[in-house]
């Protein structure tokens, strides 16, 4: 099902190459298989995922989805930077993110508290 909906977000591409949405799915895809898979596999869709999802900001996506692939790469001071942002432009809310399993191994951390309780209403 994957490899279907990795077409399908190329076809899409093909036909409007600036579709943020469609480069955000696709390397939000790409994180989640990635999640799954082990070694040189698991790198190589990470990488891809990256790439997609910086495609999908540069094009005016939401960056919420890069900075969980950061956050779940043990990449902080990134993922930080790019929830700031994401919660910064109300794409994402904050009880939202507290409830995503990938900023789970950072709940207690000083520095993404503060940035959590800066944006809470």
């Amino acid at each position: 099902l994957y490899k279907l909906a990795f077409d399908k977000f190329k076809k899409a591409i093909e036909i409007k190459p600036d579709f943020h949405e469609a480069f955000n799915n696709w390397g939000a895809d790409l994180g989640n298989l990635a999640k799954i898979k082990k070694g040189h596999d698991a790198e190589d869709l990470y990488i891809q995922a990256f790439d997609k999802l910086q495609k999908a900001i540069e094009y005016g996506g939401s960056s919420y989805n890069l900075s969980c692939l950061f956050a779940i790469r043990g990449k902080f001071e990134e993922a930080l930077k790019y929830l700031e942002i994401s919660l910064t432009k109300g794409e994402i809310t904050v009880a939202f993110v507290e409830n995503d399993e990938d900023w789970a191994k950072y709940t207690e951390n000083e520095k993404f508290l503060y940035l959590i309780n800066k944006y809470r209403k």
